[in-house]
């Protein structure tokens, strides 16, 4: 009776092993799904975080490229208004090289033209000289202008 005992005891103790062996079959598929599913789930998340991290770089390249752009028509523009200063600073200089030219070109013409007046007047007075040498009377008086020479300011 007591190996009955004992047996029976067995018995119950193999029956609550494969008991206890059952559910942590059954727990350790229920964490290997848990585990499968959070794998899963984490893939998929990454592979989002993935898409999303490529549309934000894909965003900032093109926001990149738009800046550059951007940049290179300014300094593209900021080098067209230097030419464009520079030819204008020419085109001022050129300006004031022929107001000069042209402000000595007219010192020029009054000087000849006082200096042909001056011929004039000492030829008159010539003429007259001689016409009382020989005397011969003057019809008229020989009409001189005198220029006045204006000194100009600057």
């Amino acid at each position: 009776m007591a190996t009955l005992e004992k047996l029976l005891n067995l018995q119950a103790k193999v029956k609550d092993l494969e008991s206890c062996r059952s559910n942590l079959e059954k727990e350790n598929e229920n964490i290997t799904k848990d585990t499968l599913k959070k794998k899963s789930d984490a893939n998929r998340e990454i592979t989002k975080q993935k898409e999303d991290f490529d549309i934000y770089k894909r965003g900032v390249e093109q926001n990149h490229k738009k800046i550059e752009t951007s940049l290179t028509n300014r300094e593209k523009e900021r080098l067209l208004k230097e030419k464009e200063g520079r030819d204008l600073d020419a085109d001022i200089q050129d300006f004031n090289k022929k107001k000069r030219s042209f402000a000595q070109e007219k010192k020029d013409i009054e000087k000849l033209k006082s200096e042909y007046i001056d011929r004039e007047y000492k030829a008159n007075l010539l003429i007259a000289q001689y016409n009382k040498m020989t005397g011969e009377l003057p019809q008229e008086k020989p009409k001189v202008e005198k220029i006045s020479k204006k000194k100009k300011k600057r």
